[in-house]
């Protein structure tokens, strides 16, 4: 260009990269468990279950060496095996005792034993010797080890429960656990857990069924109380591990992970409070409850300081509490019920209102990045766990193109917001200026002006079900929906990045002389702050909410005479559609995605995610 730049334009032509590269994944999964049952005595029962699940994962990839990812490489071809194995052990003892016909007694002891391993190799070539080659099995030159990985876990469990009811009128039950998982260290590994609840079924009462059993013909108030475990940590959380690795031909260890041997579980404490209700001889029926889980002990990843020289500048360890309360909510209407046609259609609906109680002593502020790109996350005392945090901005000044953020200024302990905008165009020392009158002023960052702008999980959720059967003929429609919460569209950032890569459409309505009202700021080749990707932003910031057809099915079973002929059973015919689409105002591929996964520390960022795909099946049932 005039200023004697030199650009290097490293787009690649998508068209090329579909049509010769590949990337193939096959899976081969077994199920599959035995029981025996042993009626020792009358009432007392011992069974013993065996389970197996066992999925196998081939993944094969191959890059062209002419364009796109292979250029580099001169060529490239994976393949990586994956076996993830499990066995379930189960053994029950069950006694029922009933007296007198009123009195109904239900004890149980049992054992569990779960055994979890993972086996990944693979590998992966680079410079290919002929473009005939198009799989890993063809001349490379180079081979080095890919994506290898070892892993195992052991889940054991103590389990009782005792179940009582009176008469079908007053139940109570009480149950207790003892769980251990390898992955805490000794002393740790176990926790102990129990539970209660009582029931009163109100509508067995004479007094009600001589008054409003004809309108209500069912009321029970049930309320428990309980603690339940969580171990969401890797298989070896406890231990301080090295990893391994070659320098050259030498052996070498590195420090790959800061265990915590006093990590142990996760507890909630459990509060549900509520009814169950049926009118009209149960025609419509519904749940009402109200709960509050207190979550203690919660694992979080805690920053360390770098001069620690700790691995990922965190460590492991039980500092967090927080509290979900909410209501819960379902409702069914059997609306039509004759012989050859039936509809019931059934909601539910549940609030949920989190708030993080304590983060370990001093209570620091948790910051969650994505991928190694924006810091959008925070986890604070007083608000939702993993809430976005971010830069807040005012648009684009009409004046002269630039984004307007909202400085956070602390003077005297009064705090004040400053508008200032950025220049990238302008020298390195000057590019950030007041609004008010254009003088240099100091940079805006997430660490001195971050803002928390809003909850990633959802204040509210549930869904819509229908159920149809006319004649042979069966058809099911669920929605979902959910929101309250927020959403960090990271791809936005990097579609309206001004360095070498393409650009949203959105971008035509940038600012310019002729378009001073113009909703993107001015282009200036290279600036990467103006639409936060170097720092996030709250114009990046949408709202979640959705509604989605998450699944449509439509079947026919064939009438008796039918199959009697073909000597089944029976057989149904169906087709189904699973995510049929989606109602939201969110600009990104899918609301319901996270770059992170499940992570607690830095959810709802949606960085370049893949939508959820739609998913057409086919099938046939057969019975004999």
């Amino acid at each position: 260009g005039g200023m004697g730049n030199t650009l290097a334009v490293s787009f690649y032509n998508p068209n090329f990269i579909i049509d010769n590269n590949t990337q193939r994944s096959v899976n081969n999964h077994f199920i599959g468990n035995v029981y025996a049952d042993f009626n020792i005595l009358e009432g007392l029962n011992f069974r013993t279950s065996y389970g197996l699940d066992k999925l196998n994962i081939e993944n094969n990839t191959f890059w062209d060496r002419r364009h796109g990812d292979g250029n580099g490489t001169s060529g490239l071809a994976a393949n990586v095996f994956d076996r993830l194995d499990r066995w379930n052990w189960q053994n029950t003892l069950n006694y029922n005792l009933k007296l007198n016909n009123v009195h109904n007694v239900d004890l149980l002891l049992g054992s569990e034993e779960q055994r979890t391993t993972q086996d990944r190799w693979g590998a992966q070539r680079t410079q290919i010797s002929d473009l005939f080659f198009t799989t890993y099995q063809g001349n490379f030159t180079t081979i080095v080890p890919a994506a290898n990985f070892q892993t195992e876990n052991f889940l054991t469990s103590l389990f009782s429960r005792v179940n009582y009811n009176y008469s079908n009128k007053y139940y109570a039950t009480f149950n207790f656990r003892r769980d251990g998982f390898s992955a805490f260290a000794t002393g740790k590994k176990y926790g102990n857990f129990y539970g209660g609840s009582l029931g009163y079924t109100i509508s067995e009462e004479n007094f009600w069924k001589n008054n409003i059993g004809s309108k209500i013909n069912y009321l029970k108030l049930r309320g428990s109380y309980g603690i339940v475990g969580n171990n969401s940590v890797n298989d070896f959380a406890a231990l301080s591990l090295f990893g391994s690795g070659l320098y050259g031909p030498s052996p070498t260890l590195f420090f790959n992970q800061a265990g915590n041997p006093e990590l142990t579980w996760e507890s909630s404490k459990k509060l549900d409070a509520g009814f169950t209700i049926g009118l009209l001889e149960d025609k419509i029926q519904g749940e009402f409850a109200y709960y509050k889980n207190d979550i203690d002990g919660l694992i979080l990843a805690v920053p360390q300081s770098p001069s620690k020289g700790i691995p990922g500048n965190s460590v492991n360890a039980n500092v967090g509490s927080m509290v979900n309360s909410g209501i819960e909510a379902t409702l069914t209407y059997n609306a039509i019920n004759n012989k050859n046609f039936r509809w019931s259609v059934s909601g539910n609906f549940t609030t949920q209102n989190n708030e993080v109680l304590g983060l370990g002593s001093d209570g620091s502020d948790i910051q969650g990045a994505t991928s190694g790109l924006e810091i959008a996350n925070i986890t604070r005392v007083g608000q939702s766990i993993g809430s976005l945090y971010v830069v807040e901005t005012n648009g684009v000044n009409p004046a002269n193109g630039q984004r307007i953020f909202l400085r956070r200024d602390v003077k005297d302990g009064i705090v004040t917001m400053t508008e200032v905008q950025y220049n990238h165009a302008a020298p390195a020392a000057s590019r950030w200026t007041l609004v008010s009158d254009g003088t240099p002023t100091t940079a805006v960052s997430v660490a001195n002006s971050g803002v928390v702008y809003g909850p990633t999980l959802p204040t509210f959720y549930g869904g819509l079900i229908n159920d149809f059967k006319f004649k042979n003929f069966d058809a099911n429609i669920m929605f979902q929906f959910s929101g309250g919460n927020y959403i960090y569209n990271g791809t936005k950032a990097g579609l309206r990045d001004m360095r070498q890569w393409n650009n949203h459409t959105d971008v035509l309505d940038r600012w310019t002389p002729e378009n001073t009202d113009g909703s993107i700021p001015r282009v200036v080749f290279g600036d990467n702050v103006s639409n936060g990707s170097a720092l996030p932003i709250s114009e990046n910031v949408e709202k979640g909410d959705f509604l989605r057809l998450r699944n449509v099915s439509l079947g026919y079973t064939l009438p008796k005479s039918a199959v009697n002929r073909i000597s089944i059973s029976n057989l149904r015919v169906y087709g189904q559609v699973q995510n049929a689409f989606v109602l939201t105002n969110y600009t990104g591929s899918d609301p319901e995605i996270s770059a992170n996964g499940d992570t607690n520390i830095s959810p709802g960022v949606d960085r370049n995610s893949v939508g959820q795909g739609r998913t057409y099946t086919f099938g046939l049932q057969v019975g004999f």
